[in-house]
C-alpha cells in the first residue's frame, strides 16, 4: 500500500495542474475519502442479519482494493474531469449488487477515477441491491427512487438534475465517460 501511495503522490506532484495539486495537498489522500466511504458502507453490510448479504459484502470488499489499485485512470482526462466538476455541483449515485461480477469489477474502477479527479465523498452515494434488484436498507432510512434493471447503474447529477445513467460498464473508460457526461449533459 505504501508504494502505491508514494507512486500516487509522485504522479500528482510531477504533472498535475496547480489547482489539482492544491486539492490533493488539502485533503488526506493517504486514506482516500471515497475509499473510506465505500469501506464504511460495506462494513455496515457485514453486520446484516441476513448471512447472504454478509457473504456478498465480504466477497465484494475482498477484491475491491486490488481492482482499485489495478485501474489506471488517464491523467489528462482526470485533470479535465476535476476542472469540470469544480465548475458546478455534481453528484453520483451508484446502485450495485455486491454479488455481481460487473459491480465487483466496475465500482472500484469508478471510485478510483472519482478519487483521482477530486470527487468529494459527500457527493457520492452507494446503494446495494439483492439479486431481485430490491434495495438492502439496514437502517430503514435510506431512500432512492430509481429502480435499476441491471447493476451497477451509475446515476450522474449536475446541479441536482439527473443528466445520465451509465449501466453496467462505461462505453470507454470511467473518467472519459464522466467527462463527456458533465461537458454535454447527456450520455452518448
Amino acid at each position: 500500500m505504501n508504494r502505491w501511495i508514494m507512486a500516487l503522490c509522485g504522479f500528482l506532484g510531477a504533472c498535475a495542474p496547480a489547482i489539482y495539486k492544491k486539492y490533493h495537498e488539502d485533503t488526506n489522500q493517504y486514506h482516500p475519502p471515497l475509499l473510506h466511504k465505500m469501506e464504511q458502507e460495506i462494513a455496515l453490510h457485514t453486520t446484516d442479519t441476513a448471512q447472504e448479504h454478509v457473504a456478498w459484502a465480504s466477497d465484494f470488499w475482498s477484491g475491491f482494493e486490488k481492482e482499485f489499485k489495478r485501474y489506471k485512470p488517464r491523467k489528462a482526462v482526470v485533470y479535465k474531469l476535476f476542472e469540470e466538476r469544480e465548475k458546478m455541483p455534481c453528484s453520483i449515485v451508484i446502485v450495485g449488487g455486491n454479488w455481481c461480477s460487473d459491480t465487483k469489477e466496475q465500482v472500484p474502477r469508478l471510485i478510483k477515477a472519482l478519487h483521482m479527479s477530486g470527487w468529494k465523498a459527500e457527493d457520492l452515494d452507494y446503494y446495494q441491491v439483492d439479486k431481485n434488484k430490491k434495495y438492502i436498507d439496514l437502517n430503514g432510512d435510506r431512500k432512492f427512487d430509481k429502480m435499476p434493471t441491471k447493476v451497477p447503474t451509475v446515476y450522474v447529477y449536475k446541479n441536482k438534475n439527473l443528466v445520465a445513467e451509465i449501466v453496467e460498464t462505461p462505453h470507454s473508460r470511467w473518467e472519459k465517460d464522466l467527462l463527456f457526461v458533465l461537458e454535454n449533459n447527456k450520455y452518448y
